[in-house]
């Protein structure tokens, strides 16, 4: 059975810091079958992780357990039937530059998750993923 778990965070991390964590991620996520993306404007984290949901707990687990995240903090985890990001053992969605239709979506100017939504993260983070997919040449299913 399908999981995906949606949390934030909050870390001030450099890009080698972040470019370690993305690498962290995609060389381990495949081995345990997990697939996300993840989002980073200092100082919040917000990340997506599907699969099983002993892997998505347990990797969450090490997320909440990391240096580089404090009040690492749950939105959601539900079961899902399909992944919304399947081609991706760890999307970097910081690199989308977030113009005004990015923050239409979410009826806001600054990205502070812990007063969002798990549905209006999910679908910030998703427009975010069907712009960086469109520039990567992939397919993902709709959040």
């Amino acid at each position: 059975m399908l999981s995906r778990l949606i949390y934030h965070s909050k870390g001030d991390v450099s890009s080698e810091q972040l470019s370690a964590i993305l690498a962290a991620s995609r060389a381990n996520n495949p081995g345990v079958g997990a697939t996300g993306v993840l989002f980073y404007k200092r100082p919040h984290f917000v990340q997506v992780l599907e699969g099983s949901r002993s892997a998505i707990s347990r990797l969450f687990v090490k997320i909440a357990a990391d240096p580089r995240h404090t009040d690492a903090t749950i939105m959601d985890m539900r079961s899902i039937d399909a992944r919304s990001f399947p081609t991706w053992a760890m999307a970097d969605l910081s690199v989308i530059i977030l113009g005004r239709e990015a923050w239409r979506r979410i009826g806001r100017t600054e990205f502070q998750p812990e007063t969002m939504t798990a549905e209006s993260v999910l679908a910030f983070i998703a427009g975010l993923a069907i712009e960086l997919a469109a520039a990567d040449g992939r397919r993902i299913a709709a959040a």
